[in-house]
Parts: structure tokens; sequence; C-alpha cells
């Protein structure tokens, strides 16, 4: 989220959120996720995984994310 409002800064940027994936839309036809791009997942499968059963944040708005559990657990 942060890289794409640097790189763009006039889009309305906003996370689409899922337990699948997350993504950063401008709520027209641009995705920014260099993860999935440096995977060679194109950007349909990209947005079906973000947005198939989750949510849209309001633009600017970050996704609080929390350590996975097997670093919760480490001693």
């Amino acid at each position: 989220m942060r890289l794409a409002c640097l790189a763009e800064p006039k889009r309305p940027w906003r996370i689409v959120t899922s337990d699948k994936h997350s993504t950063v839309w401008d709520g027209d036809r641009t995705l920014f996720d260099f993860n999935y791009q440096a995977m060679g997942i194109d950007a349909r499968q990209c947005w079906e995984r973000a947005a198939v059963g989750g949510y849209e944040l309001t633009p600017g708005a970050y996704r609080k994310v929390h350590y996975a559990e097997h670093w919760k657990k480490a001693a």
C-alpha cells in the first residue's frame, strides 16, 4: 500500500483482502501487486484470490496484520 501511494500518489489506492490474498487496487483498472507479479500470477487470478470472499478497505487505510502462529510460539 505504501509503495503504491508513493509511486502514484494521486490514485485512491485501497487494500482488497481475503483469507487467500491481499492486493492494492486503485478502484478502477490497476492492481499494484509485486509479489504475485514476480511469481508470474496474472492480474485476474490476483484479483479473484483477494476479492472473492474478501472485502475492500477505504482508500488510504492500512490493514493491521499480526505475526503468523508459528512465530508466536517460537521460544
